[in-house]
């Protein structure tokens, strides 16, 4: 009977190694070691070895956080990437609801150079450039970035007022709406055209008149 019930066990064993050689763990990618690099969870990356015994299978060898400058890691690839790469993850790491949302896209945060948010279905999830070094949110290439340029709107006593939002000197595509020195709401023109301060409409920029004061090509100035 002993003898038997070995013979039982050491066939099982035999043959959940040789399965394992042909069908590597899979299940729950973001749990089980199941490839050299991939992730823990949404802000954790994770480097496995291959298992000595030739199983096929992984082993865990390092996690690690990844840093504010990139702060997702990427479950395609297991680095660390500055953009989510899931809906999961960025409502994971992110505060929702902290700013009003005129519609879907990327804006940045009229106060803060380091802060920027994403509007998804008309609501805010807002993010944190890193604090280190000079990075600052960059409207145009809608990235963190280290300059130590800043996007800016003075709404300083304006009141019921649009407002353009710059960088250095240059003028961007998103404006705030001031209401008693302070924006209310950041809203961005369409396509290739800015605010107009003075008419208070979006309207397209002319980089290239003719001698007649005619217009034949319309750019925002971030092209």
């Amino acid at each position: 009977m002993e003898i038997h019930h070995f013979i039982v066990v050491f066939t099982i064993l035999l043959t959940s190694k040789a399965l394992a050689q042909f069908y590597p763990t899979t299940e729950n990618p973001l749990q089980s070691c199941y490839k050299p690099y991939s992730c823990l969870n949404c802000t954790t990356a994770r480097v496995c070895r291959p298992n000595p015994n030739g199983d096929g299978t992984f082993i865990d060898y390092k996690d690690f956080n990844c840093t504010k400058d990139r702060p997702f890691c990427d479950q395609a690839t297991g680095s660390c990437s500055t953009k989510p790469s899931s809906d999961e993850c960025e409502v994971d790491s992110a505060v929702l609801g902290e700013y009003v949302c005129m519609k879907d896209g990327v804006f940045p945060d009229p106060t803060s150079c380091k802060k920027y948010f994403r509007c998804k279905n008309l609501t805010s999830i807002s993010f944190n450039c890193s604090t280190d070094g000079n990075d600052n949110y960059d409207a145009f290439k809608e990235k963190c970035f280290d300059s130590s340029y800043c996007s800016f709107v003075d709404c300083f006593r304006y009141n019921g007022f649009k407002r353009v939002v710059r960088i250095g000197d240059q003028v961007t595509p998103f404006f705030a709406y001031c209401i008693r020195s302070r924006a209310a709401v950041m809203d961005k023109c369409d396509g290739k055209y800015l605010l107009n301060e003075t008419t208070q409409m979006c309207e397209p920029v002319c980089s290239y008149p003719d001698v007649n004061g005619a217009c034949s090509t319309y750019t925002s100035n971030s092209d």
